[in-house]
């Protein structure tokens, strides 16, 4: 099995001073507007920025540090921005068929005057029962503690400080795997608005947050892999009945999407996607993502029941569970139509919610145990309001809310 995600620990990210969230997979983000579940997206999307670019590239894709680093005031807290990811899975290795591994990954960093900033510490530990532990610590002010030799060296100790130090590992097996995993982090809200229009083609083989490449990454797969696109279509006719096909056409340079549908026996009416439902073509972006090759590791979808007919949640929710086979994917929602899935369990369920930040929960004990009896679904407990621990009686006075601080760097033993 490759590498996939354990948990997430924030600190100090947009709405968030200190949360942890653990995966199941599929994982269900329940919140309310404003909670900060699309904070926690970015976060995920932050991760995959940090390793691929500069530091300096994913913070201005967001307006500078200053626009992410939550500066509200706790006791105890210090004012620096942090992420840890915690991971199992294994991978291969020369005269090894597979490495199992366990270990994680974390870095903190501090903010600046002028909205510069410097990586306080970056650490990234490997664990395996097939061989020795590898791991480095890089800490502002030290030289670097490794396990690799080549990273105490003199050479290695001044790299920039805007820089993470995995993204330079790529040759080494498990810090190579360890980057693929957060670098292969998608998340996606498809505008269907992006699918409606032209497209000019690309290389397509990894489609855009908002859909405006679908047309590109669905010629790709009709060129790779057409039983691919048949089961797109396939699972777009449980969503949208009626749909008996999708492809690509050109008009001059540019590509749009056709759409095909039955009538009667052996009517078929076309037509392109400027004419077609939102509903439609949000669910034709998500199960594009869902289906493109290479997969994502992590595929974060947005309210996918946004626009989408209640009818057709049961249909898109059976395609999730079915794709969460063979990678992770995390939901993120407030619809309780989408949780009257019978087959969703507590471990799938996280809520997110605001308490002077946003904080992520594992849903209520009672909550837990109706859904193991099958008393109700989750959908049925959120229209109950029953996921939720219920508030204490008589309700305690206003006082300053005190969010666990979790450590993003644990002694390993």
């Amino acid at each position: 099995m490759p590498l996939r995600f354990k948990s997430l620990t924030l600190k100090r990210f947009r709405s968030v001073i200190s949360s942890e969230l653990s995966f199941g997979n599929p994982t269900f983000l329940i919140g309310r507007n404003g909670a900060g579940k699309s904070n926690i997206v970015d976060a995920l999307s932050f991760l995959a920025d940090a390793v691929t670019n500069p530091l300096e590239v994913a913070f201005d894709k967001r307006g500078g540090i200053e626009s992410v680093r939550n500066r509200g005031s706790g006791p105890g807290y210090p004012p620096n921005l942090g992420f840890r990811v915690e991971f199992d899975g294994s991978y291969a290795i020369p005269k090894e068929d597979q490495r199992p591994v366990i270990g994680d990954f974390a870095f903190e960093i501090r903010a600046k005057g002028s909205g510069g900033f410097e990586v306080v510490r970056e650490r990234c530990f490997l664990s395996s029962p097939n061989g020795p532990d590898q791991f480095y610590d890089r800490k502002l002010g030290h030289p670097i503690d490794s396990t690799l030799p080549f990273l105490r060296e003199e050479s290695w100790q001044s790299i920039a400080q805007g820089y993470l130090l995995l993204p330079w590992m790529g040759g080494i097996h498990g810090f190579r795997e360890v980057n693929s995993l957060l670098a292969g982090i998608r998340a996606y809200s498809i505008d269907p608005s992006q699918l409606r229009r032209p497209q000019d083609p690309e290389v397509g083989y990894m489609l855009r947050s908002d859909g405006s490449n679908a047309g590109s990454v669905l010629k790709n797969l009709e060129r790779t892999d057409p039983p691919a696109v048949s089961q797109i279509c396939d699972l777009l006719a449980q969503i949208t009945p009626k749909t008996s096909g999708i492809k690509t056409v050109k008009h001059g340079k540019q590509l749009t999407l056709e759409f095909q549908q039955k009538w009667g026996e052996n009517k078929k009416l076309k037509f392109e996607a400027y004419s077609a439902s939102d509903g439609t073509l949000r669910a034709l972006g998500i199960l594009i993502a869902l289906m493109q090759k290479p997969p994502a590791t992590l595929l974060v979808i947005e309210e996918p029941e946004s626009s989408l007919h209640p009818g057709a949640l049961d249909a898109l929710l059976q395609v999730i569970q079915s794709r969460a086979e063979h990678l992770q994917v995390l939901i993120t929602t407030h619809s309780s139509d989408l949780l009257d899935a019978k087959w969703l369990k507590p471990e799938n369920l996280r809520l997110v919610m605001w308490d002077g930040g946003s904080e992520i929960k594992p849903v209520s004990a009672r909550a837990v145990k109706m859904l193991r009896s099958h008393l109700a679904t989750a959908g049925e407990l959120m229209r109950a309001d029953a996921l939720e621990e219920p508030l204490p009686l008589p309700l305690p006075l206003p006082q300053l809310q005190v969010h666990p601080e979790f450590n993003l760097f644990p002694d390993h033993k």
